[in-house]
């Protein structure tokens, strides 16, 4: 039989779960910073909404994001995603498109390639891989008489 340990949560962190009663979203969890205006925010919302299925394995109260923008509308302007989620310290996805559609589905993308990582880092080996790993003596023949 295979136990799987996890360590004990920090302070002010809590137990991360594939289910919990208050999952993580982009609705619950998204701080839309100065520089957005008021009408944009549903769309962002709704390009940002996919991020959802990776989130939804955290809870929401240990989970924060925050959008913000730089230089809006000038040369050189950049969004900035950043997620905090319990067990990682800050996970940052950026995009220097002056397009604001194509600015969000870049930092879309960045950050859900970085839950997924951060996800495959924090599972044992052998759940990654699809099944428990066969010591050699699993590989021989049981003794007469099992």
């Amino acid at each position: 039989m295979l136990t799987v340990r996890q360590r004990p949560p920090i302070a002010g962190e809590s137990l991360m779960t594939t289910t919990t009663d208050n999952p993580a979203s982009i609705v619950s969890c998204l701080r839309i910073g100065a520089g957005f205006h008021r009408e944009e925010h549903a769309e962002i919302i709704e390009r940002l909404s996919s991020l959802d299925a990776r989130l939804m394995t955290y809870a929401a109260t240990s989970t924060d994001l925050a959008l913000s923008v730089k230089d809006r509308e000038r040369p050189g302007q950049a969004i900035t995603l950043e997620c905090w989620v319990p067990r990682r310290t800050r996970l940052v996805a950026t995009s220097s498109n002056s397009d604001l559609a194509s600015a969000l589905g870049e930092v879309r993308d960045k950050m859900r390639r970085q839950l997924d990582d951060a996800k495959s880092r924090r599972e044992p080996q052998n759940i990654r891989s699809g099944h428990a790993k066969l010591s050699p003596s699993a590989w021989e023949d049981p003794p007469p008489g099992d």
